[in-house]
């Protein structure tokens, strides 16, 4: 039964959410040479970063498809294209709290059976810190279409 109410997800995520729409301001903007696109796709993207609690972006662990490596890989590609040092600041936000994360998956074994999983294993996660330490930059995002 439809009750006029309207939902509204909170996830900021790889797979869907807010962080899709910003890529879509940022690329259409940039291709159809509509400057009121990317400005107010920076003030959205500044605006995101407000959300840092994992209950407030529906992140629950560190994976790529809705988790907090996926959050700083978005937001390292985010600032790859907008230079917005807010873009900056949530990547690094989100690789730490990947690493704080990280070690009690490992221990409770919630990779265990996904070690190599892209989206929904640990291998995700670790392209996502190696190419936070790494100084060369690292194309394998590109085919999560980042």
């Amino acid at each position: 039964m439809l009750t006029g109410k309207k939902i509204f997800s909170p996830r900021l995520a790889w797979c869907y959410g807010d962080l899709n729409i910003l890529l879509a301001m940022y690329k259409a903007g940039t291709l159809l040479e509509i400057p009121g696109w990317i400005s107010k796709a920076n003030l959205l993207g500044a605006a995101t970063f407000m959300r840092k609690k994992l209950t407030d972006v529906g992140a629950s662990d560190t994976h790529i498809c809705h988790g907090t490596a996926g959050l700083a890989q978005f937001y390292k590609r985010l600032h790859g294209l907008s230079h917005q040092q807010v873009y900056q600041t949530a990547w690094h936000y989100w690789i730490k709290q990947t690493l704080e994360l990280l070690p009690s998956e490992m221990e409770k074994g919630i990779y265990v059976g996904k070690e190599c999983n892209l989206l929904e294993g640990l291998a995700g996660v670790n392209l996502v810190l190696l190419s936070f330490i790494s100084n060369k930059n690292l194309s394998w995002s590109k085919a999560l279409l980042l």
